[in-house]
């Protein structure tokens, strides 16, 4: 991912797991590769994080597509002190 280091500011590390292009039906690869983007575009500017990891993987027997992004920012603080982050990002599925 050389367009990400430049638009972070760091190398997150990746981790791969199952037959993603294989596995993995077009119309959802183009949904998850859209909240892939989101979810790393606002680690930075909403998050303040420095440094960060990004799972992607499929279990076929699950029939289940994880993406995870972590890092070590503050996420988004609600007037109400309540941090958002993850509200934000269901599609479907189940939230980690």
């Amino acid at each position: 991912m050389p367009v990400v280091h430049p638009v972070l500011g760091f190398k997150p590390k990746i981790t791969l797991i199952g037959s993603l292009d294989t596995a993995v039906p077009e119309q959802l690869s183009d949904d998850a590769l859209a909240t892939l983007r989101e979810s790393l575009s606002n680690v930075v500017p909403n998050a303040e994080a420095d440094a960060g990891d990004v799972l992607a993987g499929v279990d076929m027997t699950a029939k289940t597509l994880t993406i995870r992004v972590e890092d070590n920012g503050m996420g988004i603080v609600t007037p109400g002190g309540r941090n958002t982050g993850r509200d934000h990002l269901h599609l479907g599925g189940t939230p980690a």
